[in-house]
């Protein structure tokens, strides 16, 4: 169960998540941020690994990589 000032981190498309049956998975509460998810998480979701970058860096959002290669990777990625 997640408190008053804390967000899921985000939802599920398999498993339970959090545990309650809503799918949510995570918490968020301020700058910090915790998940039991296992495996290539940043790898898989490069929006939330650019996310926790920009935070990082504290600027508002990283500029775009315009690699074919990377974009072709992350689909080689996702599939597998």
């Amino acid at each position: 169960t997640l408190g008053p000032d804390t967000k899921p981190l985000g939802k599920v498309t398999r498993g339970v998540g959090n545990g309650v049956g809503d799918g949510n998975e995570g918490a968020v509460q301020g700058s910090v941020y915790g998940t039991y998810l296992h495996g290539p998480v940043l790898a898989r979701n490069p929006e939330f690994a650019d996310h926790l970058l920009a935070r990082a860096l504290n600027v508002e959002s990283l500029p775009p990589l315009d690699l074919p290669v990377v974009e072709q990777l992350r689909r080689e990625r996702l599939r597998a």
